[in-house]
């Protein structure tokens, strides 16, 4: 799963049965989960991540309005 691009390619981290994020020597980070790999600059996975927290939030938020209306809801996927 390790790639060289222009030197040495860090593991920066991983979690078991999720997948990994690496960086190459020019600076690249990939994100691998599962089967899918998204090569970015580091400004972009900076992006990233502040918008899976948006979406953290926004999730926290929703269970908080559920919880306190007493909505219980049953979603499948």
């Amino acid at each position: 799963m390790h790639e060289e691009h222009g030197g040495r390619t860090i593991l920066l981290a991983k979690t078991a049965g999720l997948g990994e994020i690496s960086m190459c020597g020019c600076g690249v980070v990939s994100l691998h989960l599962g089967s899918v790999t998204l090569r970015l600059e580091s400004q972009a996975l900076l992006q990233v991540e502040r918008m899976i927290q948006d979406a953290l939030d926004q999730m926290c938020e929703l269970a908080a309005q559920r919880a306190t209306s007493g909505v219980v809801r049953n979603h499948v996927h």
